[in-house]
Parts: structure tokens; sequence; C-alpha cells
């Protein structure tokens, strides 16, 4: 386990507290998936690049967490348009 992933999980744990809290959700309800269609939350942590296709697949409220570093797999002008 790299010393990153803890402080990894409590922001994504954070923001998808605050994600649900201000879409009007709960955080029991959400389907997260590392990639797939119709989900509602993107969780990236590869150097890998999402195709725009498979994210206007998603939920119309959708968050995205493109955690890569340096390259994230969503740019954040990109994600805006989906998330």
């Amino acid at each position: 386990m790299h010393d990153d992933q803890h402080g990894t999980a409590v922001v994504v744990l954070a923001a998808l507290t605050n994600g649900a809290r201000v879409l009007g959700g709960e955080r029991s309800s959400l389907r997260a998936v590392a990639s797939g269609d119709g989900a509602d939350v993107f969780v990236g942590v590869s150097s890998g690049t999402v195709e725009k296709h498979l994210l206007a697949t998603m939920s119309s409220d959708a968050m995205i967490f493109a955690r890569s570093n340096p390259q994230p797999e969503v740019a954040p002008d990109v994600a805006a348009r989906y998330a």
C-alpha cells in the first residue's frame, strides 16, 4: 500500500459525501465503478484516459474524481461537461 492511498481515500470519501449532499442524494444509494456505463460516480486511479463517449453514458448527476497524477483520466474542462 502506498502512503498516499490513505489521504486519497479520505479525500474521495469527503468529496462523495459532499457531492451526494449537493446533488440531493444519499451516499448509500450511489453506484460507483472504476470504469463502466450508467454510473453515478467515476473514481479514476490509473494513468489511462477515459473517452468522452463513455462519460456521456454516465447518469445526469454524475461525479467524476479523476485522481491520476500528473495526468488525470479526465481533464477538468471535459469532466465539467458531463458531471
